[in-house]
């Protein structure tokens, strides 16, 4: 009769268990959601996480004081998965329940996943290969698509494929949806996490420190992440939006102290000189915003007055303008031909208003062409062949 020693047998398992363990504890991913009142869209999040292909992640629902079923939905999907945790705290702000969800976490990884908006099963799969196939990277994106409410998905969108992008975190939030993107935790907590104090450009706000640091940025050309669309979201106000993206562009263009290992290029942020055309662009992302509430936008330009750029992109204001202008009524592309017989006449005085204010001749002219081109083009997609 044959006889078997397992000692050695049974320390070769372990051995292989635990370095199987840490390769993929390497990429494995901390998933933050902070959820108030999400009772009816939490699930579709949640269950996004369950279908993952990569299944090396925990998640942190915090639920912010919500008055629905959000505290018991989290704690029934804690008690079917123990990859997921919740914890509840008083009403308090994204930023915070964030904050929160990141002092809980076990991984180095980290992904802030609104409790309305979800994952492609592989987006995980995809994310942590990037992770592993460049060990440089500090901070990984896809693409992603917003979802109306009636459940049409709206185009491929992508944020720019640039190691260093810190110059364009000083204009615009390159990545404007956060589940498309994950992040080394070390880096998050090297220029203190979120503001809890910032409302609607916490994530710009990051994304801009981070970059200032130094970080590098990885990019992967697929969409993989959705984003549900709300008439309700506080960055539907043009308003608002527009006072805390100007205070964003001139702190990117100023000293940031909340950065104490700048990249020396970049410790005084981004040269004075661009400072002009970034509020114009981006005073253009907040008039789309009260254009397409049905709204003049032209008092928006009080607030750059002082703003001048003779050589303003009439093709960049008019991209601006397409997408932003979609945005209140939660519609996507396809559904311009509904939206252009509301807002074309403000969007032609709003036009005429910036030249002047620009000092960019025929800049309303030559944007209008290109924005009704566009529209066209949009319109002419959604049409049966």
């Amino acid at each position: 009769m044959w006889s078997l020693n397992i000692l050695p047998l049974a320390k070769w398992y372990d051995r292989f268990r635990s370095q199987a363990f840490s390769t993929g504890a390497a990429q494995a991913v901390s998933i933050i959601i902070p959820a108030r009142d999400a009772a009816d869209t939490l699930s579709d999040t949640l269950e996004s996480l369950l279908e993952q292909t990569f299944t090396s992640w925990e998640a942190i629902v915090v639920d912010d004081g919500s008055s629905d079923g959000t505290a018991a939905l989290a704690e029934a999907f804690a008690t079917r998965d123990s990859r997921i945790r919740a914890v509840s705290q008083p009403a308090t702000s994204v930023g915070a329940a964030r904050n929160r969800g990141i002092a809980m976490t076990s991984y180095d990884w980290l992904l802030f996943l609104d409790a309305d908006d979800w994952l492609l099963p592989s987006y995980l799969q995809h994310m942590t290969a990037a992770i592993q196939a460049d060990p440089r990277v500090d901070v990984v994106h896809c693409g992603w698509s917003r979802v109306a409410p009636g459940g049409e998905i709206g185009r491929a969108a992508f944020a720019p494929e640039r190691s260093d992008p810190f110059i364009l975190f000083t204009r615009y939030c390159a990545i404007a949806v956060p589940c498309a993107c994950v992040v080394r935790r070390e880096v998050v907590e090297a220029v203190g996490c979120f503001d809890i104090a910032n409302r609607t450009a916490r994530d710009w706000d990051l994304w801009q420190r981070i970059a200032r640091g130094g970080s590098r940025f990885g990019a992967i050309r697929e969409v993989l992440a959705r984003y549900r669309m709300r008439p309700d979201s506080a960055s539907m106000s043009g308003s608002r939006i527009l006072a805390d993206g100007l205070e964003m562009i001139e702190l990117g263009h100023s000293a940031d102290p909340r950065v104490p290992h700048a990249r020396a290029e970049y410790a005084k942020g981004a040269p004075r000189d661009q400072v002009s055309s970034a509020r114009l662009y981006f005073v253009c992302w907040a008039a789309g915003l009260v254009l397409g509430g049905g709204d003049d936008a032209r008092h928006l330009l009080n607030e750059i007055r002082d703003d001048i750029d003779p050589q303003l992109d009439p093709d960049i204001v008019a991209a601006i303008l397409y997408e932003a202008t979609l945005l209140p009524t939660c519609r996507v592309p396809e559904q311009w031909g509904e939206l252009w017989p509301v807002v074309e006449e403000k969007a032609g005085e709003f036009l005429t208003s910036l030249e002047e204010q620009a000092g960019a001749p025929m800049l309303a002219r030559q944007a209008g062409a290109t924005l009704v081109t566009l529209i066209a083009g949009a319109i002419a997609e959604s049409l049966p062949h």
